[in-house]
């Protein structure tokens, strides 16, 4: 595989790399004029995908919305259409990776860095249908921007500073718990609640506890990771289930794991891609290079593979492969402990 990696963005913050904490008392603020039209002016075509960066300057509310919203079920039945695969591979001394393809039809991706004043730095990718662009957008004035300002609701997998990973996966069905005292987020929008407010995997699974998650459709479950643990997190009969990884790997696709044979026995697993991925990493005993993981990833990739991501949790690197040109792909840093 040829090596085209561009280094195309780069966040310098400067902290403390070995203590992840935010400061509870960095106030939260609307985005001032001046930061909206940074954020704006800051939106870079990286990839004729076509791909997209863009740096968000400034607060975008979502502590302040967070309680919109009503719990409700789902269920669809996935299909060929919904294809993700996720792994982590936090094996022996090796930098941990987290990789993940983004399995739907090609549309435009935003690759997005955030900072928000009480909450973590983190990456993400975005796909920009849902803020309403089609597949190549024109987006020469700053006018015709204007929905980007949405993106961080929209994030389907990222990284945080303290080296904490998300991703979603599309699943047949889901059915969360409800509690009138809690506050109710959307799906998605737990993303972004643990890149945001997460320090480790640990406190990502307490913050999915602590508020109703209305299911949208397709339902969805989720892998999360530090640099040490990981689990997959999935609400199913009004439960919510943590399962955490019981080897130096973990993995999910578009299965619920709850009450599967597959977690006891991989080769199981009606998804030859889950077979793959444990098979590969259980040979490897979890210890991979961000390379690798692409390479992993090109292995259980599909026709409608829109993206592939492979995040370093310690050093804050990521790779980000659009629609399978796996000799072409794009390199980012996050570097941990501020803003830009």
């Amino acid at each position: 595989m040829k090596n085209a990696w561009a280094l195309l963005a780069s966040l310098i913050l400067v902290a403390s790399a070995t203590v992840c904490r935010k400061d509870p008392a960095r106030p939260q603020a609307e985005q001032t004029a001046d930061q909206r039209a940074r954020t704006l002016a800051s939106l870079k075509k990286v990839d004729s995908y076509p791909l997209y960066s863009m740096i968000y300057y400034g607060d975008y509310g979502f502590d302040g919305m967070l309680g919109i919203g009503a719990a409700s079920g789902s269920v669809r039945t996935p299909g060929e259409d919904w294809a993700c695969s996720c792994f982590a591979a936090l094996g022996g001394d090796s930098d941990p990776v987290f990789g993940r393809n983004f399995d739907w039809y090609g549309r435009s991706t935003l690759i997005l860095f955030t900072d928000p004043p009480a909450g973590f730095a983190s990456v993400s990718l975005v796909d920009m249908q849902y803020l309403g662009y089609g597949p190549n957008p024109d987006l020469e004035s700053i006018e015709s921007r204007d929905a980007l300002l949405e993106a961080p609701f929209w994030s389907f997998d990222g990284m945080n500073e303290c080296g904490v990973a998300i991703a979603i996966m599309a699943v047949d069905q889901a059915r969360a718990p409800y509690d009138a005292r809690r506050k109710t987020i959307a799906d998605i929008h737990l993303v972004r609640l643990v890149l945001d407010h997460a320090g480790d995997a640990e406190e990502a699974v307490s913050l999915a506890g602590q508020f109703n998650i209305r299911i949208g459709e397709p339902a969805l479950h989720y892998l999360v990771s530090d640099r040490r643990r990981a689990a997959v997190i999935e609400f199913v009969a009004g439960e919510m289930k943590v399962l955490w990884n019981s080897g130096p790997w973990h993995v999910s696709t578009n299965f619920i794991l709850s009450g599967d044979r597959a977690l006891e026995d991989p080769s199981s697993a009606a998804c030859w891609r889950y077979r793959k991925l444990t098979e590969e990493l259980g040979r490897a005993d979890g210890r991979i290079t961000i390379t690798q993981g692409m390479n992993l990833l090109s292995a259980v990739s599909q026709n409608i593979t829109q993206w592939s991501a492979v995040y370093e949790l310690k050093t804050g690197r990521i790779r980000v492969v659009m629609g399978k040109n796996f000799d072409s792909g794009h390199a980012f840093t996050l570097e941990a402990g501020g803003g830009p």
